[in-house]
């Protein structure tokens, strides 16, 4: 029986192509992410094992690292080898090439320590399927009669979860309401006014959760705002305060933003 050598194979070898001397193949790896490391590039052709790896930035641009390979890859896997990566700060996209042209997408997603992505394609879950990540940030404390302005940084998608300040009135009479204000391409598109008014001279907490079921409330000495429960902004929009009948000696603390992010492609 006649043997027909690489035909049988599951896989493109370079002999079966009739070009095959004259392309150069290879494997271009682009990342997004929001840490410094490495990832590991693993795989296998007809020649033997390969190992690569590409170097990841921490400030959300796209970096592309290209590599050369005798042949077409049987498989090949994105690895987090170090650990380095959370679940949705690193996104990899994985593509082969001929002749530094990028010809298919062998596989992309999220990699870290707990997901690698793989061609051909294996079931690999996220470890929180459709989550971010769970992450906090602080807004400095403002001069008084200031209000805070917070913008999302660049390169990052985010759900905001929830938003906490405490506002210090002064002696001066008269009420204040407080709004949660929301910009997304330099447009105002969310302004959540308190439903309680603070007076003069006290101290109040401002919770300001994604419950939008929930009426405002005074308890204690917290206000409660509900927010929608599903306010996604990118970089550069932006998280206001206004406060009506703002006084001079009136003062906001540092602002908690807790949100769910994600690298995101702006």
């Amino acid at each position: 029986m006649e043997n027909d050598g690489d035909k049988g194979l599951p896989f493109v070898t370079r002999k079966m192509l009739a070009f095959q001397e004259g392309k150069m193949f290879g494997l271009r790896i682009e990342t997004q992410s929001k840490v410094v490391g490495f990832v590991t590039i693993r795989g296998m052709t007809k020649e033997g094992l390969f190992t690569f790896k590409a170097p990841t930035t921490n400030d959300g641009q796209w970096s592309t690292a290209n590599f050369r390979i005798p042949d077409m890859p049987i498989f090949v896997s994105v690895i987090d080898e170090a650990g380095a990566y959370l679940q949705a700060n690193l996104y990899a996209q994985l593509s082969v090439t001929v002749n530094n042209d990028k010809l298919f997408v062998l596989c992309s997603g999220w990699v870290y320590y707990q997901r690698s992505i793989s061609y051909p394609a294996t079931s690999n879950a996220d470890r929180r399927p459709n989550q971010g990540l769970i992450g906090i940030y602080t807004n400095p404390q403002p001069a008084a009669h200031s209000e805070h302005q917070w913008s999302v940084p660049t390169r990052t998608i985010m759900r905001i979860i929830g938003v906490s300040f405490n506002l210090v009135t002064d002696a001066n009479v008269a009420n204040r309401r407080v709004h949660i204000q929301m910009t997304s391409g330099g447009d105002y598109w969310l302004d959540v006014t308190s439903a309680i008014d603070q007076a003069a001279s006290c101290t109040r907490k401002y919770w300001c959760n994604a419950t939008p079921f929930s009426p405002g409330a005074l308890v204690n000495t917290s206000i409660y705002l509900p927010l929608p429960d599903n306010a996604v902004l990118q970089g550069d929009d932006t998280i206001e305060t206004v406060c009506d009948n703002f006084q001079a000696g009136d003062r906001y603390s540092a602002m908690k933003i807790y949100v769910e992010e994600f690298v995101g492609n702006n």
